[in-house]
């Protein structure tokens, strides 16, 4: 008699989770439809007129099956992120192991990206107005300049930097516009500007289409379509008129 009451507790006891598993699924499979609805709503409707400060209560703005607070922020000419508050700690764990080919990137409670038991939590999810996912980067280091360092205060493409976007920092003459050579930099720098190639001689960091007479790297040399190394002289060149540098780097074609 003892052995068949265990029996019906294990059993009971294995019943309660299983339906409890069951439900933070279904809640799961819930908040998520309701979110990509809200992320065609901003697309459809809302998108020129999010800010990058300032939420956009979505509560009216869309029929929603779950009870979430839902809100969405711009983030850049081409993303932003609807911001799902009040979701509990089970429901926050499942949603984080989740991967949807149409986000780029789902996070939870400030770029802390982690769920907590003891309150409710906020999940950040992160759209391209195009619905399709970023596969190359999994996370970031910033959203926001908000979200940087003092010695890093700009956000720019995910990363915290010195200077604001489009510019490099200069040893010399501090942050410089990527239009104008800068003479005291180094070469990770150079390379957050396009059409850009790093004289490792001088330091310098140079327009493609400006000459310099300092010696540089193949590697440095690629950057610029224009341009071949030259072996001999350890410099890069010009290619003529007409022709492109090869696919190696060592000649024009």
């Amino acid at each position: 008699m003892l052995t068949v009451l265990a029996l019906i507790a294990v059993l009971s006891i294995l019943g309660i989770t299983t339906f409890r598993y069951a439900m933070v699924k279904h809640h799961a499979n819930n908040l998520i439809e309701d979110v990509k609805v809200a992320g065609f709503v901003v697309v459809a409707d809302l998108f020129p007129s999010l800010s990058l400060e300032q939420e956009l209560d979505m509560t009216d703005k869309f029929e929603r099956t779950t009870s979430f607070l839902y809100s969405a922020v711009g983030e850049t000419e081409t993303t932003f992120e609807i911001l799902v508050k009040g979701v509990p700690y089970r429901v926050c764990q499942e949603i984080k192991t989740r991967k949807l080919d149409w986000l780029e990137e789902i996070n939870a409670n400030k770029m802390k990206n982690v769920c907590y038991s003891e309150t409710l939590n906020t999940i950040s999810f992160f759209f391209n107005t195009n619905f399709t996912g970023n596969t190359e980067t999994v996370s970031h280091s910033c959203r926001k300049d908000k979200e940087c360092p003092q010695a890093t205060p700009y956000c720019c493409n995910g990363d915290c930097q010195k200077c604001v976007c489009n510019t490099i920092f200069d040893r010399v003459y501090g942050c410089r516009s990527c239009e104008i050579t800068s003479h005291a930099t180094e070469r990770s720098e150079c390379y957050k500007c396009e059409n850009k190639y790093f004289v490792s001689e001088h330091k310098d960091c140079r327009t493609c289409g400006i000459h310099s007479n300092g010696r540089t790297t193949l590697e440095d040399c690629q950057h610029c379509p224009n341009r071949y190394f030259d072996v001999q002289s350890e410099r890069c060149a010009f290619c003529p008129t007409g022709t492109t540098a090869s696919t190696d780097g060592l000649s024009c074609i």
